[in-house]
Formats: structure tokens, sequence, C-alpha cells
């Protein structure tokens, strides 16, 4: 694909965990082909070939859902706003800071804190995740799970923006969440 996160609504997550059930990972020197039928259906072979070959994944970007949220994308807000939260200059609402937390504390914290958010009709939402600098293996594993995260949230229909912050906001260890604005 394009290598970007996408938020994906629960019902969509258990189609596509139902559809890779079966899904066994390629051997190195295992070559995927993509053939259409129709024009929308897809068939995927396994070839064996004597170098390593990269996975050749080809997908009509026509046929993704319109409601599907990409990390940075700012095409449901003016540019004006973008830029102001570019520039870390917009306004938050509420901060919540995981560092410490066990990963399973973390997703009912941050749970509870969107539901919080929503029903206070917060929009700006400063989540800082950390950079995973301190842990054993030098990653995240909440900024790593924040984007499963926010997939599972009940309204994530309410999401408008989904980015890393600005640096004074803690850069790549936190992001901002943009709700939309809800009728008073």
């Amino acid at each position: 694909m394009d290598n970007e996160k996408y938020i994906l609504s629960i019902d969509e997550l258990v189609a596509w965990k139902d559809e890779i059930k079966d899904v066994k990972k390629l051997k190195s020197q295992e070559k995927v082909t993509i053939t259409e039928f129709n024009n929308n259906l897809s068939k995927v072979e396994n070839r064996k070939v004597n170098n390593i070959a990269k996975p050749i994944i080809s997908i009509n970007k026509d046929q993704l859902p319109n409601n599907i949220l990409k990390l940075g994308d700012s095409s449901r807000m003016n540019s004006g706003m973008h830029k102001s939260i570019s520039k870390g200059e917009y306004k938050i609402d509420a901060k919540l800071d995981l560092h410490g937390y066990l990963i399973d504390e973390a997703y009912n914290i941050l749970m509870d804190f969107l539901n919080d958010s929503y029903q206070k009709k917060n929009r700006m939402l400063l989540i800082i995740t950390g950079k995973g600098l301190n842990s054993p293996n030098k990653s995240s594993t909440i900024k790593e799970s924040f984007f499963g995260w926010i997939q599972a949230w009940e309204v994530k229909d309410n999401f408008l923006y989904v980015n890393y912050a600005h640096q004074k906001h803690g850069g790549n260890g936190a992001f901002y969440v943009l709700l939309k604005k809800q009728a008073s």
C-alpha cells in the first residue's frame, strides 16, 4: 500500500481479521502476483523466483471507502486551521500523558479520555505516548498501538484530523487529535 496508517471501523477490522486469518508470511524467495478480474476482483498468486523479490501490491484507490482517515490528512479542514496546527499554535482543549502506564492501562485510559473529551465537546486533543527511548527494546508499545486503539473508538467518525504533534508538544512522541465540531 502507500505506507500510511488508516483508521478503520470495528466492522472493517473484524472483516479484515477474518480475511487474513489464513494468510501465511511469504518466504524471501516468493513473489506475489496480482491478476485483476472484471476490474473489481483480484487474485493473488505466489511464485518462487531465483532472486529475492519484493511483494507486488496493486490497489485501486477509487475503491477505498471515503471515510478512511490517514495520518496527517488535512483534506477535512481549512488550510488556515491546518497551518495553525502544524505550527503548534492551535489551542489544545485537553491533554493526556500516557507515560509510565502498562499497555492495558494506557488503552483504557485513552478510551475514557476520548469519551470524556467528546462529551465535553473538546476539539483539539494532545495525546502523549512517548517515543519509547526508555523502553527495553527502544520502541514505544503505546505509540505503536495508538492507531489500532483509536480505530476501536466507537465514535471514530468524529475524527477530523490525526497527526504527530509539533516539536514543542512532543513531536513524534505525541499526537494531535482534532474532533469535528459538535452542535451546541
